[in-house]
């Protein structure tokens, strides 16, 4: 008999290598497809129809590793889980509600930056860069596996998603 050896998540399941991702609204990537992350800043720029005030962005991960971009009350939240340690940058300016498209930076020097049409609204220092990819994949206007925030999936967002880019940055 030959029993397997130790399941590596990591190994099991190799990361996009691509540094650029165009996702359509109800986006749905599966972990190997999705965008890796891990010790290196990002862009999320999310373009919106119609402004909602409820519900997932983007999501990327779940409750052990992940980050989530959503609006829970109105207010704009940035998420990170880091082994199951929850970060959460929230902002209740009200421009974040009204405007068509919405960007999260999260540079290499783990600053975050939230803007609206262009226009810094909130920039601060997160604990530290995502150090782990999560098992679960990335969707686009709900989070349907394991939650990053503290909200109960899928939070479909109430507004209306265009369209989200996401850009990797260097290791």
């Amino acid at each position: 008999h030959v029993l397997p050896g130790p399941w590596n998540a990591e190994a099991s399941h190799n990361a996009s290598t691509k540094p650029r991702f165009e996702l359509e609204p109800d986006a749905d990537l599966a972990r190997g497809d999705s965008p890796d992350y891990v010790n290196r800043g990002f862009t999320v720029t999310v373009r919106l129809t119609r402004p909602g005030g409820d519900g997932v962005l983007v999501a990327q991960g779940g409750d052990a590793h992940g980050w989530a971009l959503f609006f829970q009350d109105g207010a704009l939240h940035f998420a990170i889980n880091r082994g199951g340690t929850l970060e959460e940058i929230v902002s209740s300016d009200s421009a974040f509600g009204a405007d068509s498209e919405i960007s999260a930076v999260l540079g290499a020097d783990a600053w975050l930056t939230l803007a609206a049409d262009g226009r810094a609204l909130l920039r601060r220092k997160v604990g530290d860069l995502p150090s782990t990819r999560p098992v679960d994949g990335l969707q686009v206007g709900r989070d349907l596996a394991g939650t990053v925030g503290e909200y109960t999936s899928p939070f479909a967002f109430s507004g209306e998603i265009a369209g989200v880019t996401i850009e990797l940055g260097p290791r």
